[in-house]
Formats: C-alpha cells, sequence, structure tokens
C-alpha cells in the first residue's frame, strides 16, 4: 500500500506572521524564516516545534529548531539557540501553524492508495 502525505502549500513563513494577541515574539526575531515544523526530536535549523511539557526537557535542550512555541514558565528550558515564541496554548497554536504549511491537514483528507490486483 502506497500512502499519499500531505501536499506542503507554503515554501516558507516569517516568524511575524504567526504573531497575535495570544503570542508574543520578541520584535527582534520577526523576520527569522521558518520553513516547516517538526517534533522536538527531529526539530532542525529552520524548522518550529512546541515545547508544552516538562517532560520533555532534556529532549528541548539538544533540539536544532529554530524556534519553539511554548509556555512563558518553560522558556527557561529552551535551549540559548532556539528562539522562544510565547503562547498561552502552544498546542493549539502549534496547530494553526501546521494548517498554515499543510492546509489539508485540517480536513484530515491524507489519502491511502490501494493498488489494484
Amino acid at each position: 500500500m502506497k500512502k499519499n502525505f500531505f501536499l506542503k502549500k507554503r515554501r516558507y513563513i516569517l516568524l511575524k506572521d504567526i504573531v497575535t494577541t495570544n503570542i508574543f515574539l520578541k520584535k527582534k526575531f520577526y523576520n527569522q524564516k521558518i520553513f516547516n515544523v517538526n517534533n522536538i526530536k527531529e526539530g532542525l535549523e529552520g524548522e518550529i516545534i512546541f515545547f508544552n511539557d516538562i517532560k520533555y526537557e532534556k529532549d528541548i535542550k539538544f533540539t536544532k529548531a529554530s524556534a519553539c512555541i511554548t509556555k512563558n514558565k518553560l522558556v527557561k528550558h529552551l535551549n540559548k539557540q532556539t528562539i522562544p515564541v510565547i503562547s498561552d496554548n502552544p498546542l493549539l497554536d502549534f496547530y494553526k501553524i501546521v494548517s498554515i504549511f499543510y492546509p489539508d491537514s485540517t480536513n484530515d483528507n491524507e489519502i491511502n492508495i490501494i493498488p489494484k490486483k
């Protein structure tokens, strides 16, 4: 069985594009380009992740992601290379960013193709 993945619609976003009344970011990071989303362990330079639970503290210290959406009280656990994007609800705001890059993911329209016999 072949599995199709969601189609990426945007090459990149600027961090300033995600700033809302619920998301805080220092202005010096506004023009940082983000090319994709990822998880803490696999996050790479140019990607954004989210950190919502202290049980991932060990992983967040070693992430290579450029930016991380997190709560204000968890910012102190980020490594020095990761840009903090402060949110009251990091998971929800991360999903919003995922939908910018992959709009079809919000519809759950991933298609599995079953080959004909």
